[in-house]
């Protein structure tokens, strides 16, 4: 069944990519009105709701827009949605980007799961993947296909110029649980001749040491990771938020190489093609 949380919650933070303070207000919504962002700091204030809006063109974060308003980095709060499988809310939300938190889904996650979930007498949206759908850019890939035991299942391949990424590869059969044990707190990377690099770009003005893993040749610098393999669990976090973006419940088997958010929304956007031309 459909779920939405049992009471109204508030959540405060800054933005990991803008430094600005910004709070969330999550409200309990009726079935079927689905997941839906409000900007109350524009007039008039504008609502972006999950079934029908355009992607942003921002990097290194998913952006959603509606009549030029713009939300961003919505994955990692989009990814707790899912894990805790709620799919009707209203989030108020008083600057244009999301807080950072501790640069993973879990502050999020733990939000909404202390304000409770709540059943909806109405049957969630499941999309059932029944042929191949792909996306790939130069050595980049991600691709969707049907699962022979109709589950959701998510395998990435994570390669860097690093030895303590490396290459990293996980492959899970993923449910509410065990994402929650095992990616939900994952936080987010860049390498540390990149950091230096984005912040020049106007990235990054909220990010530290602390909310985010700067890798160096022997590991995060100022910091200790949470799992061994925290980057690739982290790119399996941001995957499950974007692809939630589609507005359902996927089964299928996700196979991504290198893939970010760009090619994730690629991939996004088929999927939302696909079952808007089967309907």
């Amino acid at each position: 069944m459909q779920n939405t949380i049992a009471r109204e919650i508030r959540l405060e933070g800054i933005g990991l990519h803008s430094g600005k303070k910004v709070a969330l207000f999550f409200k309990p919504s009726g079935p079927g009105e689905g997941i839906v962002f409000k900007r109350v700091d524009v007039t008039p204030q504008q609502v972006v709701r999950i079934a029908d809006f355009e992607f942003g063109t921002q990097k290194r974060r998913t952006t959603v827009t509606k009549d030029g308003v713009e939300i961003h980095t919505v994955e990692h709060l989009m990814a707790a949605l899912w894990a805790l499988r709620i799919d009707n809310i209203m989030i108020e939300i008083d600057n244009a980007e999301l807080p950072g938190l501790d640069g993973s889904g879990k502050g999020f996650y733990d939000c909404l799961a202390a304000a409770g979930v709540s059943e909806l007498d109405r049957q969630e949206r499941v999309v059932t993947i029944t042929r191949p759908l792909w996306c790939e850019h130069n050595d980049a890939f991600i691709g969707i296909f049907p699962s022979e035991s109709g589950v959701f299942r998510v395998g990435y391949m994570l390669e860097a110029p690093v030895p303590s990424i490396g290459r990293q590869f996980l492959d899970l059969v993923l449910t509410g649980d065990n994402f929650s044990r095992e990616i939900i707190g994952a936080r987010t990377f860049c390498l540390r001749q990149e950091a230096e690099m984005l912040l020049k770009m106007g990235y990054g003005k909220g990010a530290n040491t602390a909310n985010t893993l700067v890798m160096d040749e022997s590991g995060p610098i100022d910091n200790t990771l949470r799992f061994p393999d925290e980057p690739v669990r982290h790119k399996i976090l941001d995957l499950v938020g974007d692809l939630y973006l589609t507005g359902a419940f996927l089964k299928g088997r996700v196979i991504a190489v290198k893939s970010g958010h760009e090619l994730n929304m690629a991939l996004v956007e088929k999927i939302r093609a696909e079952t808007r031309s089967s309907t």
